[in-house]
């Protein structure tokens, strides 16, 4: 499975002016969250249905695998949209902070986080980004794109 986050900056007409996509490993509660969700149909968990943004002091904290949340002393979440990408077959989750959103200010969103969609508090995978200005007056849209792709499986006898 690979899981990308993006951010996508636009302008007040909707182009875009930055767009910055990564893939990143998963944290170990997204691991967790993944391997149940696949393969274990008595206890699938929530899908995932969160996305944030971390920005102020702590949000370029370097990606840990042990993190349970964004790092930024601001992490607003928002629920995300869903759509199904048959080209690519992959999951599109999508959430938009509009003009005047998370703030009435110019922030730097530095990470980016997918979330479960129970209660939006189990962090499944985090992404440190190059520190992007949203003005007030323009909206920016985070997205995430998780893809099941093949591979090869491991086995061993004991």
């Amino acid at each position: 499975m690979v899981v990308e986050l993006g951010l996508t900056l636009l302008d007040e007409h909707g182009r875009i002016i930055w767009r910055e996509i990564q893939p990143r490993s998963l944290t170990y509660a997204g691991m967790d969250w993944a391997a149940r969700a696949l393969c274990d149909p008595t206890s699938r968990p929530p899908v995932a249905g969160y996305l944030g943004i971390g920005y102020g002091p702590g949000a370029n904290t370097p990606f840990d695998p042990a993190q349970t949340d964004l790092q930024g002393a601001n992490r607003p979440r928002r629920p995300a949209t869903f759509r199904w990408d048959a080209t690519n077959r992959a999951a599109i989750l999508e959430a938009t902070w509009g003009v005047d959103e998370p703030e009435p200010a110019l922030i730097y969103v530095n990470e980016i986080g997918l979330f479960d969609s129970a209660t939006g508090g189990t962090l499944i995978d985090r992404v440190v980004v190059v520190p992007t200005p949203k003005r007030p007056e323009y909206p920016l849209r985070v997205h995430a794109a998780i893809r099941l792709v093949q591979s090869a499986v491991a086995y061993q006898f004991v």
